[in-house]
């Protein structure tokens, strides 16, 4: 959610009045940040939003300036005629941030200085940050731009469909493979479930600060911003991710693959002793929809393409909750990915990226406490998320119904694989009778050689 304020502002008429964002709300919002009144910049970019207002406007969309001037800086700068440098006449209201809090709460006050950088900020309807940029302060946005994603967000909203790059009124659209009703078929349910864990993943690594931002780039679900890591980035760690993701997704497609399972560590040669873990269980069903034969009359139990869309959405929406929740990480920490398979892997089998792994133990440093975060169903798979973390991460939910504190004593090192391993992610017999009988232990441990990314700040 865009952080809601209130506070005085120059009006078109030239009052001066209180204003609240939430007062807009069931309206687009352009919000843009400037430097400084009375600069030479900064008169042509304003100008330039305030002469475009009637467009915002045709189209439900308003646009508020700011600046940590005063008001009544803003008052004498649009007092002055524009040849003599001054803004004239205007369209759209300037907030005074003088207090610098509405530049704080948006990430764009340059603390030094006590100004703002040129941040732009797209705010939907329903109050929701839609795009955020920020450019340094010699250089000014582009009005045609803002205006054009404006459009390209509500055409979204209202259609359903994705938005290429360079997209205006008219072109052609791309239509998701969620609005698809291909979900019937194996290889799309694959595909959709593959995309779900790389979302997933990126999310969980983005919104705890591990990688930086120019590791992602940005994609929507439903009215979801979520971050997805690139392949082509520059940042080590991050591609070493999206390299295990990959080795992940060819024992997906054999159906080999039970349990991924990322943990987060703080001392490189102990990768077993972790702080935070992430899961992703899989189940598979082979011959698609399955009959109930347990009801009185022979019911197909059909997994809908909506049931599929809605619980995809929860569940990256309580991934989302619970991560930007949790404290902070260490300044420095790394990730180790190990893979359980079902019993039907060949004992050669190593996907891309991985090896043999050992049969250590994992050992959760501290009060461990688990998350069941939700499980998305298709026709075909299965996707479970759940995740561990340190207790003393945990204050900001202490009393939300949803923890489940293991009892072990606090700072007490304990056997993470015994209880993350529990009776309710091992397949039981009959679950792993749809593949084969067990002629070994039914989850065998694959282990990728750690990575020595180190945390890096999101700003």
């Amino acid at each position: 959610m865009a952080p809601d304020f209130t506070a005085k502002a120059v009006m078109p008429d030239m009052d001066f009045k209180d204003i609240k964002l939430s007062d807009y709300r069931g309206k687009y919002v352009v919000f843009f940040f400037y430097p400084l009144d009375f600069t030479f910049v900064c008169p042509t970019e304003i100008i330039a939003f305030s002469d475009a207002a009637d467009e915002f406007r045709k189209i439900g969309c308003e646009v508020i300036a700011a600046s940590t001037d005063s008001h009544f800086s803003h008052f004498a700068w649009c007092n002055t005629p524009r040849k003599q440098g001054g803004l004239g006449a205007m369209k759209i209201p300037l907030v005074s941030d003088t207090r610098r809090t509405i530049s704080t709460d948006y990430g764009v006050l340059k603390e030094d200085e006590g100004i703002a950088f040129r941040g732009l900020f797209i705010i939907d309807t329903k109050g929701i940050l839609r795009q955020i940029t920020i450019n340094d302060i010699p250089v000014g946005r582009s009005v045609d731009e803002t205006l054009r994603l404006v459009q390209a967000f509500q055409f979204t909203d209202k259609h359903g469909e994705v938005c290429p790059a360079g997209w205006k009124p008219g072109s052609d659209t791309i239509k998701p493979d969620m609005q698809k009703r291909d979900l019937k078929t194996e290889q799309a349910s694959l595909v959709f479930v593959k995309r779900m864990m790389a979302v997933a993943v990126s999310s969980i690594t983005y919104l705890r600060g591990i990688f930086p931002e120019d590791a992602y780039r940005s994609r929507y679900l439903e009215d979801l911003c979520i971050k997805v890591l690139r392949e082509d980035c520059s940042t080590p760690g991050a591609n070493k991710v999206v390299k295990w993701m990959m080795g992940c997704f060819d024992a997906l497609e054999k159906q080999y693959l039970q349990i991924v399972f990322i943990g987060v560590y703080t001392n490189r040669d102990d990768p077993n002793c972790i702080i935070e873990s992430y899961q992703f269980k899989f189940k598979y069903t082979e011959k698609g929809p399955q009959l109930d034969i347990f009801r009185k009359n022979a019911v197909q139990m059909q997994v809908t393409l909506e049931d599929t869309r809605r619980a995809s959405v929860l569940l990256i929406r309580k991934l989302f909750l619970l991560m930007q929740n949790l404290g902070s990480l260490p300044n420095n920490v790394y990730l180790t990915m190990k893979l359980y398979y079902y019993d039907i892997t060949p004992e050669e089998y190593e996907p891309p990226g991985f090896k043999q792994g050992e049969c250590d133990s994992l050992w959760f440093e501290g009060t461990a406490v688990h998350f069941k975060v939700g499980d998305v169903q298709t026709p075909f798979h299965t996707l479970r998320v759940r995740v561990s973390a340190e207790q003393g991460r945990l204050a900001k939910l202490q009393e939300e119904n949803h923890l489940r504190d293991t009892k072990l004593e606090k700072n007490e090192k304990t056997d993470c694989q015994k209880k993350e391993l529990d009776e309710e992610d091992v397949p039981s017999e009959d679950e792993s009778a749809q593949f084969k009988k067990p002629t070994r232990p039914l989850a065998k441990k694959k282990a990728l050689v750690k990575t020595s990314a180190k945390k890096k700040r999101v700003i």
